[in-house]
């Protein structure tokens, strides 16, 4: 039978904390944020169709945020992938210098191995297969250039995917273990179809050399991500290539390398002004600590990121909670 979490069966005070407990021993360790609002009470349904080698889940969850960051990546190494399958709502995701909104009949794959942020504004509604990432290593070439890439399940193999999932979806819970793992094998093999149809849409690959050099600069990034000095010129000399050679690694990206550096810098400042000690803590601080050098230039890009500038985000965080 299917396996069903639902936070209705929980005090209000205890229903965020037991819905972190039950997505992260599903899926994975997770940061899973308390929706804005800071409002007592959660409301999640997690349904877990199937386990072992067909990971099969549906969650029906209000709005909030959830993210996997290098620190857990560090601390647990988990080698999957997730297909996020967006069947109601909207969800906003970064990985890896993408982002963008999925919306309903869409759906894409995220690396475990690597950071990533999902915001739901709204209610939503996924569906999520969990599948090792060495299966599918084996069977598409360059992986990693299709994580976070959205795919449409209008039309094509996509289309043939989420049908079957949704068969698979009502039949899993009576599946015998043989039975689970041939249709896990056969999922995979559709997944991969989608993101070969995808790599045959675009007209050129980045060559190995290329994607060893991404890989060195994202590094230097991660690693120096809130030094105020952080520039693509000395990124470029650490990892001693030319400036225009380090701007043209990223032209295929859906952010610039330098927006990319902004964007991580800002989520950053957002999660410090929601912390616990944000009381203490003025926002010109958390600019400066995040690598602004402008508490300014920090406001406005703030502001038309998010909607609020750092100072009334943090005064409703207050009222709020």
């Amino acid at each position: 039978m299917s396996t069903i979490f639902s936070t209705a069966n929980a005090p209000a005070t205890e229903q965020l904390d037991r819905w972190r407990d039950a997505v992260c021993s599903v899926f994975m360790p997770l940061s899973v944020d308390a929706p804005p609002a800071g409002r007592t009470g959660f409301n999640g349904r997690l349904t877990r169709h199937s386990d072992g080698a067909l990971a099969l889940a549906e969650v029906v969850v209000e709005g909030h945020s959830v993210s996997r960051t290098d620190r857990e990546i560090r601390e647990s190494r988990d080698d999957s992938l997730l297909l996020l399958v967006q069947r109601a709502g909207d969800t906003w995701v970064e990985q890896e210098g993408r982002s963008g909104w999925l919306r309903p009949g869409e759906f894409l794959l995220l690396d475990s191995a690597r950071a990533y942020t999902m915001r739901f504004p709204h209610p939503v509604h996924h569906e999520i297969l969990k599948v090792p990432a060495t299966m599918l290593r084996a069977s598409v070439k360059n992986l990693e250039r299709f994580t976070g890439v959205k795919m449409s399940g209008d039309a094509g193999v996509g289309k043939i995917l989420l049908g079957v999932l949704e068969g698979v979806r009502a039949e899993a819970p009576r599946f015998e273990r043989a039975t689970a793992a041939g249709v896990a094998d056969a999922l995979v093999d559709l997944v991969s179809a989608s993101v070969r149809s995808l790599q045959a849409g675009q007209e050129t690959e980045p060559s190995r050399l290329e994607l060893y050099h991404r890989e060195r600069v994202r590094h230097v990034v991660r690693e120096r991500m809130f030094d105020s000095e952080l520039s693509v010129e000395s990124i470029a000399a650490a990892v001693n290539l030319s400036t225009r050679y380090v701007h043209r690694l990223f032209e295929g990206e859906s952010l610039t390398l330098s927006a990319w550096i902004w964007r991580e810098r800002l989520e950053a400042a957002r999660k410090a002004l929601a912390a616990p000690d944000r009381v203490r803590r003025s926002t010109t601080d958390i600019a400066y600590s995040v690598g602004f050098k402008d508490p300014a230039h920090f406001s406005r890009l703030f502001k038309s990121t998010y909607g609020d500038s750092p100072r009334a985000y943090k005064a409703r965080l207050l009222r709020d909670g």
